[in-house]
């Protein structure tokens, strides 16, 4: 199964938010009684969640650690706490212990970042909340390797394309235009008057 890497675990060995790769291998708690049961659907119950998953992930730098091949790290499970208020202002504390992992197959612009992808289906459908700008449109569509790698699979609105993507930005790119025309008028003018003190 393709999975992508949600937190910084631990960069120094790629295992880094937004890495990608495959889960080559699943590895159960030593507590989990055997033999495995499996539910009507087939599906395989657990007692414990798993002690560890292995990545093999699709870009790596670092040597193989022992006991794994060649680009593959165990990722395991991290906790974390927050704090919740019920309907009658209680507070109560959770805490969950869950991979820093998700399927792998679809992810944000933000996501995608800096990444180049063999082949991208970018969907350009304006989202549930909020809204899409141009800054996330350039993002997915500058994802692929060329135009023959890349499809839209919808949403594609020609306003994000036409329209400046921000006012502020308009105003400043105006000034600084501005600013070089009269640079280049006093440059001008300092540079006819070298010329005639020559003369």
């Amino acid at each position: 199964m393709r999975a992508m890497v949600l937190w910084n675990i631990a960069t120094e060995a790629d295992l880094a938010n937004g890495a990608r790769g495959e889960i080559s291998d699943i590895r159960l708690d030593s507590r989990e009684p055997l033999p495995l049961f499996r539910n009507s659907l087939n599906q395989l119950c657990l007692k414990f969640p798993p002690a560890m998953v292995v990545v093999k992930l699709d870009h790596f730098s670092f040597p193989p650690f022992r006991h794994f091949k060649e680009g593959e790290l165990p990722v395991l499970p991290t906790t974390g706490s927050f704090s919740i208020k019920t309907r009658d202002g209680e507070p109560h504390s959770i805490k969950r212990r869950q991979f820093a992992l998700t399927p792998g197959y679809a992810f944000t612009d933000y996501k995608s970042q800096g990444q180049t992808i063999s082949h991208v289906i970018v969907d350009l459908e304006s989202p549930p909340h909020g809204g899409l700008s141009p800054f996330n449109a350039y993002v997915a569509l500058s994802r692929s390797h060329g135009r023959d790698n890349i499809r839209i699979l919808r949403g594609f609105d020609p306003k994000i394309f036409t329209t400046h993507p921000s006012e502020h930005l308009k105003n400043e790119d105006l000034r600084l235009h501005q600013l070089t025309l009269n640079t280049q008028k006093q440059y001008g003018v300092a540079e006819t008057r070298e010329r005639s003190s020559e003369r």
